[in-house]
């Protein structure tokens, strides 16, 4: 495999390329700061009659939204030259003709991925609107457990011999409460204790590192007692779910699809819903916005980004999405079909990472002097540049 040629002559690019799609993420700015000398690089592509296209794997908004953010960048943008990954997945399901179903979609994600549908007329649920949902997870029944409802996946074939409504049972007439047990915490093994005894068993302690807990008092404690220190736990904690009795999450039975996008009022409920949607109604579709590791939120640092829910979605249904941002294809389709492109060779992506273009790969990666990061082996672009300001400023001495 050839590695990447580092740009010197422009032209090599600029006369054999009719479109250019940038990534915005890192090559057009950095959280809300524009990357230095952007307007101008843009202005001239687009006196050397050069169409340009902006993509974005976030969903937060639709094309309007970053109208105004181009606008308040000072880059004279229009809507049409903008794809964000929420106007990928109604882009999608205009596509698949799914208005024709009469289904609705349930969006995990925020504003813009209805403000997308919206305009291709598909109906939603979901959004922000069910940002402050909590499940009421409370006890349910033994309608499975008797076969008067179908069994869960994975519960198949597998019967006791008696079942109880609680271990009170054991002792008819009495209450089975801790305070009438002798019971020693050498003889408690449980799921906190678990994780401290692998942490120890492991020599976590002597690494001087500290631990992330995701979860509730019972691993701090555990680890206290082993020397461990820690942070999160429910000191981070920000929501209790109602667990009242018979709680259950009803959902509608119109859904059809599943469009998870990033979304930073991820909660239980909407990972819940989502799961009851594709477990339980047949045809349901999954669709991922886009599949990144990280996001650019701010420019200080870079945070978990639409993997995350699109992993916790996969996590509780066995399921992997249909992908409809980049790298996917679809962009490049759409692109292609809607302005009569056939050599798609005369189209030039740019973007800061290999496996998304949104991110950042080192040049010490690009050229193979550092291992590559996991799902960019075997990519490979033709040019590189230090900034886009490369198509420019260079053009301009030759």
């Amino acid at each position: 495999m050839n590695k990447a040629e580092k740009l010197a002559v422009p032209a090599k690019i600029l006369d054999h390329v009719d479109i250019f799609i940038f990534d915005c993420d890192g090559v057009i700015w950095r959280g809300d700061s524009l990357i230095p000398g952007i307007p101008q690089v843009i202005t001239n592509l687009r006196s050397e009659g050069k169409k340009l296209f902006f993509v974005t794997n976030n969903s937060t908004k639709s094309r309007a939204g970053y109208k105004s953010k181009f606008t308040s960048l000072g880059l004279d943008v229009q809507p049409e030259e903008i794809f964000s990954s929420s106007f990928a997945a109604a882009a999608y399901l205009e596509q698949t003709s799914f208005k024709q179903t009469g289904k609705k979609v349930y969006i995990i994600g925020e504003k813009g991925i209805g403000e997308e549908l919206d305009l291709v007329g598909v109906p939603w649920l979901g959004a922000e609107a069910d940002k402050d949902h909590q499940p009421n997870m409370g006890s349910g029944g033994r309608d499975e457990l008797m076969d008067r409802a179908p069994r869960k996946k994975g519960t198949e074939g597998i019967q006791p011999e008696f079942y109880v409504e609680t271990i009170n049972d054991f002792y008819p007439g009495g209450k089975f409460t801790s305070l009438g047990l002798d019971v020693q915490p050498e003889e408690i093994f449980s799921s906190s204790f678990a994780a401290a005894a692998y942490l120890e068993q492991t020599s976590f302690k002597q690494t001087g590192k500290k631990v992330y807990i995701i979860g509730e008092k019972g691993i701090g404690e555990e680890l206290d007692l082993i020397g461990i220190p820690w942070l999160g736990g429910e000191a981070d904690k920000e929501k209790k779910a109602d667990m009242g009795p018979g709680g259950r999450v009803e959902i509608d039975h119109d859904v059809g699809a599943v469009v998870v996008g990033f979304d930073r009022h991820i909660n239980y409920y909407k990972l819940q819903y989502a799961q009851l949607c594709l477990n339980e109604l047949p045809g349901c579709e999954f669709i991922a916005t886009n599949l990144d590791r990280v996001t650019h939120l701010t420019d200080a640092q870079e945070w978990a980004g639409n993997g995350t829910m699109v992993g916790a979605v996969s996590g509780c249904t066995g399921r992997e999405p249909t992908l409809v941002g980049k790298p996917a294809p679809l962009m490049i389709d759409y692109i292609a079909k809607k302005y009569g492109i056939t050599d798609r060779s005369r189209i030039c992506m740019v973007g800061d990472r290999l496996d998304t273009l949104s991110g950042v790969t080192s040049e010490d990666e690009l050229m193979d002097r550092a291992p590559r990061k996991k799902g960019t082996e075997g990519i490979q672009p033709e040019f590189y540049v230090e900034t886009i300001n490369d198509f420019m400023s260079v053009s301009k001495e030759d």
